[in-house]
Formats: C-alpha cells, structure tokens, sequence
C-alpha cells in the first residue's frame, strides 16, 4: 500500500525508529477499525497464530479536549476482527517488548495519538506525497481506510455478514445500506461465476 510507505517516510522525519506509522495504516486499511479503536488498541487484544485477530473493546476519544479510554465500542459491544498474516507478523514483533497494557501505536515520544495531529504531521502529508508520484491517487481521509478494508474484504469474497463484524455494524441491514454498491459489483461477480459453471466453463 504506497500510502503505508509514504507514512513511514513521514514517521522517520518525525523521529522514530521503526515504521509503526506505516504499520498503523496497513491495520487500518485491512481491518477497518475506526481512529478512536486504532489509537486505544492495547497489545493484549491481539491474538496471533494461524488465525491472528484483534477484540475490538475499548476506544480512546477526545473528552473536552483531554483523551479518555472508554471500555466500550461505538457499536457497544467487543467484536473480533481478523487480521491478515502479514500485517499480524509485523504486528506481533512490533508489540513483542508491549505489556498486554500497552498501546500499541503512540506519538513518536510515546504519548497517546490525537487525530488531528496525526492527520496534520503523518496522513495528509502521506496523501499528498502520493498524489505527488500518481496524479490519480485520491484525496482521502483517515476514515476512508474503513472503505478500503471493506472493499478488500468484497473483493476477497467476504460475506455481508463477515464484512458487518469488520465494519463494526450494529446489523447486516446497516452494511448492506452502506455498501450496497459494494455489494452489487459482487453480486454481478457471482452471477458471471454461476453463468460459467452453467455453461462448462469451470472444472
């Protein structure tokens, strides 16, 4: 993903020594979690192994202007959320040294991540960069990485209902809305499958 690439760059003029920036945007964009779950996520959420995962429980948001954890989600209820290989084997050594307390992305000196900051030093910049390189790159915000993971999701052939835990949907019917031509562009893709397995096309 070139703009995980182009956040890491970001990350190193700001300070750090790894690309955990980089790393946040690929999370972001394969799990779909919201800002206020990728900032609170603590290491011990993350679950490894052959079937890595994440348990969406807490959230960190702006409470007059000071960030507060809360031990709830916007949906109300935990959730689980897989997570690709390879973006949990970068995810497991970077949380290795982490208590299960942790947080698992912080600013360059450790402190709880702000949106706006972020936005301002590390995504937009990122955008920008790319948009530099490929004039055809979209102006995005960090929210649209929710878009993204979902649109890989469909694309992977993910069921409306793996893509409403991914989502974090209170109901199908709220994924379905909100995705609904996500959907048909899948829905044309398996009438094209059903139309070659009539016709002998496929083994």
């Amino acid at each position: 993903m070139a703009l995980a690439e182009q956040a890491a760059t970001g990350g190193r003029y700001a300070g750090h020594s790894h690309d955990a920036y980089k790393l946040l945007i690929l999370f972001a964009g394969t799990t779909g979690l919201r800002w206020s779950e990728v900032s609170g996520l603590k290491a011990g959420t993350l679950m490894f192994g052959d079937n890595p995962e994440v348990v969406v429980r807490s959230t960190l948001v702006p409470v007059d202007g000071r960030l507060q954890f809360r031990e709830t989600t916007k949906g109300r209820k935990p959730r689980t959320v897989p997570i690709p290989r390879s973006v949990a084997s970068e995810l497991e050594v970077h949380v290795r040294p982490m208590a299960p307390t942790g947080l698992v992305f912080t600013s360059p000196t450790g402190t709880q991540l702000r949106a706006s900051n972020f936005a301002r030093r590390v995504f937009h910049p990122a955008v920008e960069r790319c948009r530099a390189l490929d004039s055809t790159f979209p102006e995005i915000v960090f929210h649209d990485l929710r878009r993204t993971a979902v649109t890989l999701a469909i694309s992977a052939g993910a069921n409306v209902k793996v893509v409403q835990q991914i989502a974090g949907h209170s109901s199908a019917v709220t994924t379905l809305d909100v995705y609904a031509q996500l959907f048909a562009h899948d829905a044309h893709s398996s009438a094209r499958a059903v139309d070659a397995l009539l016709n002998g096309d496929v083994a």
